[in-house]
């Protein structure tokens, strides 16, 4: 497995030092994983990964969304009311949300309407965050059946190519950074896979990407994979040094954004 950081270098992905569920006093009991699933797929695809990360002390919920006849907008305004259920329930102290292809784009539009206090980190699989030439091809004929797919085109001027032209203050692990708004970071690894036809490498990186990990594998069933479920895990448990994630003022989660000044 290839493994190509971003500011923040996830190493020893398979040796990970993976916590177990232990007792009910275990920390990491309190952190939810909410999984959220791509294009004509259901909850139950993530069955293998949810075992794995229960395993691992994890806590998981997996939704399933109607990803034909809703355009982004409608998925991103849901997904934002069902991540606000999440943040404002006492019993979790931390959230992270780990995402399949168009699920990672319903969700760059959900933080676009507010990012959730206590979100931790977000692990994006096989994400077209600069557009899908796939998506582009099909558009045209299956767009009535599936409005996001046409907003998945990789043409300059697609929604997913000019979503993330707002900004989220970073905040170090010790406080607000340099904006001092207090708004919480919101880190994003990518998990891209090498042979995938739908979502090429170039199209899956993500401005202020703290990490992006490329394994074998294609892109419908990358889920399955046991090097992903290590991928996921190191990434969901590695912390991202503060003084580089608040190197910038602001972490761009658009596909067409530098990070910025």
């Amino acid at each position: 497995m290839g493994n190509k950081a971003g500011p923040d270098t996830i190493a020893g992905v398979r040796g990970t030092g993976i916590r177990r569920m232990s007792n009910h006093t275990d920390p990491i009991e309190s952190e939810l994983v909410v999984l959220l699933h791509g294009l004509l797929r259901r909850a139950g695809c993530w069955r293998r990964l949810r075992r794995r990360l229960e395993r691992a002390g994890y806590r998981t919920v997996a939704w399933t969304y109607p990803s034909l006849w809703w355009t982004i907008q409608d998925l991103g305004r849901d997904c934002r009311e069902r991540l606000a259920v999440h943040d404002a329930d006492p019993a979790v102290r931390t959230f992270h949300v780990v995402t399949h292809s168009l699920g990672g784009i319903i969700l760059r539009h959900a933080l676009t309407l507010g990012v959730p206090a206590k979100l931790g980190r977000v692990v994006m699989l096989a994400p077209p965050n600069r557009g899908s030439a796939w998506a582009r091809r099909l558009g045209p004929w299956l767009g009535w059946l599936a409005p996001a797919l046409r907003q998945l085109s990789d043409a300059p001027d697609s929604f997913v190519n000019r979503l993330g032209s707002e900004r989220y203050d970073v905040r170090s692990e010790n406080g607000p950074g340099e904006t001092g708004t207090g708004v919480p970071a919101v880190r994003i690894a990518v998990i891209a896979a090498a042979r995938d036809a739908k979502c090429p490498l170039p199209t899956t990186h993500l401005p202020g990407e703290i990490a992006h990990i490329t394994v074998r594998g294609r892109h419908t069933f990358i889920m399955y994979r046991r090097d992903v479920a290590d991928a996921v895990l190191a990434c969901l448990e590695a912390a991202a040094p503060a003084s580089q994630v608040a190197g910038s003022p602001s972490l761009a989660v658009g596909a067409g954004q530098k990070p910025g000044p």
